[in-house]
């Protein structure tokens, strides 16, 4: 339990905050309130313990006591296309990453598509989700983020330890309302070479690439201009998008 009091945080000021000690998935529940027109207006959702979380492919997120995990949505409203959105999806672990670097003592690994590793093990997973307001006819983002906290448990996860979690959600909150609330994304090249730096992959490495209920082998090649992962397979180049494949190593 991590025992965070969010009314003593200093968050983006537009942010409308809930703080449950309990709750099926703070994704889901931001998602709702979108849904149903009683969430007009920026958001951050905060629980101590979520029973129904869920993250990439509909996957439940871990999210058990014994790892005493943060777990935390954003919802931001955009008044920007999606293929633009889209283009935010990858960018945006490495401003988790660069985060939690800053106010921990150790360094991390992005996974494609958003998901922060450290020595071989996740410690942290995003999802990213679209809803719309029956009021309001600008769709809103929700931004989930789980990080575990606690070396001790049995999952086989990495943990972020000594995180400052109060400084780290304060600039969370502030870039990513930054971030998603701009059509302006972040520049491409910086993001490729950003992630070639801390990238959980090695350019060459072989890997194992699950896509449309198949498994298939080949050579790592990094991300392209598009933010999407380069895989050589039986000597062709194939880029694979978000939600559609996992990467994993052999």
């Amino acid at each position: 339990m991590i025992n965070l009091n969010p009314k003593l945080l200093n968050l983006h000021p537009s942010l409308k905050i809930f703080n449950f000690d309990s709750i099926g998935s703070t994704n889901l529940f931001l998602k709702e309130e979108v849904e149903s027109g009683k969430l007009l207006q920026p958001a951050f959702c905060i629980a101590e313990q979520q029973t129904s979380g869920y993250g990439q492919h509909g996957r439940n997120w871990d999210s058990t006591q014994e790892l005493s995990p943060l777990t935390c949505s954003f919802a931001f409203p955009i008044d920007y296309g999606l293929e633009k959105l889209l283009l935010k999806s990858i960018p945006v672990a490495l401003i988790v990453r660069r985060l939690l670097v800053k106010y921990s003592k150790q360094d991390f690994q992005v996974k494609w598509p958003n998901d922060i590793y450290e020595n071989g093990r996740k410690v942290s997973g995003c999802l990213i989700e679209i809803v719309r307001s029956r009021v309001l006819k600008t769709p809103f983002v929700i931004f989930g983020l789980g990080v575990n906290l606690s070396s001790n448990n049995s999952k086989g996860y990495g943990s972020v330890e000594s995180l400052e979690v109060g400084l780290f959600l304060n600039d969370l909150s502030i870039e990513l309302f930054d971030f998603f609330t701009s059509e302006d994304g972040l520049n491409g090249s910086e993001v490729i070479t950003e992630w070639g730096k801390h990238d959980y992959f090695s350019i060459g490495e072989k890997v194992c690439v699950y896509d449309t209920g198949s498994f298939r082998e080949g050579e790592y090649l990094g991300i392209n201009a598009l933010f999407q992962p380069e895989i050589r397979i039986d000597g062709k180049v194939v880029a694979f998008s978000t939600g559609q494949a996992s990467i994993r190593k052999v």
